[in-house]
């Protein structure tokens, strides 16, 4: 029980946006390429970030925080 309290919960959201909100030249912030379909939230209580990807990045930010995690249990 003691254990439990040391690790911060992280949380990783992304919903479909509604392609007629999306404006016809706008892009993915990330690869200024792709419309951005999604729509993420991501982080723990103390640091969040949100905005919109494209699926590619989503994916690509999805293997990111993946890795990451399985590089912090790998060290313990």
């Amino acid at each position: 029980m003691g254990n439990a309290n040391r690790f911060a919960a992280e949380t990783a959201v992304f919903s479909t946006l509604d392609l007629a909100l999306i404006g016809p030249a706008e892009t993915c912030p990330l690869c200024q390429k792709n419309p951005p379909i999604l729509k993420y939230h991501i982080g723990s209580a103390a640091v969040r970030q949100q905005g919109r990807l494209c699926l590619t990045c989503a994916c690509q930010l999805l293997n990111e925080i993946a890795t990451r995690e399985i590089g912090h249990w790998m060290t313990r």
